[in-house]
């Protein structure tokens, strides 16, 4: 993984009926963000908590995301423009020394790369559907 610069995806939300992306679902998700699909990186070790320095296991894409929607998207991020990056406890990639090299490594040692459901305060607590049906369905997925 050293050696990519990119990861690339084609996705499409394939829906019935008059589908509903819920994000708010725990009482202190308070912000106002619709519910979006992005890239997330984890590092081989997370044990999810964020602590004892964990806080740069994990990464999500900040800018490239899709909102979810009917229909086909493609999604791009770069692996070496740090600042498309976002820890677990929302800092770029390229804020400090210690959030830089938080991701070099995370990126070196590469556990889980995939997707992430979330909206309003957080980028990966989830996403369920109302009033209708809604599938997430992968064309293509690459890290390159």
């Amino acid at each position: 993984m050293d050696a990519s610069n990119d990861v690339d995806a084609n996705i499409s939300v394939p829906t019935t009926g008059t589908p509903v992306f819920v994000y708010n679902l725990e009482p202190d998700n308070t912000c106002v963000y619709p519910a979006h699909v992005r890239f997330l990186s984890q590092e081989k070790g997370d044990d999810l908590s964020g602590r004892n320095g964990k806080q740069y296991f994990r990464w999500w894409s900040n800018t490239v995301a899709y909102q979810l929607a009917p229909g086909p998207a493609k999604l791009s991020a770069s692996l070496i423009d740090l600042s498309q990056w976002t820890s677990v406890f929302g800092e770029k990639a390229n804020a400090s020394a210690a959030a830089t090299a938080g991701f070099q490594q995370a990126i070196a040692n590469f556990g889980n790369v995939g997707f992430a459901f979330g909206g309003g305060c957080f980028y990966g607590h989830g996403v369920r559907v109302s009033g209708g049906g809604a599938r997430f369905a992968v064309a293509s997925y690459a890290v390159k």
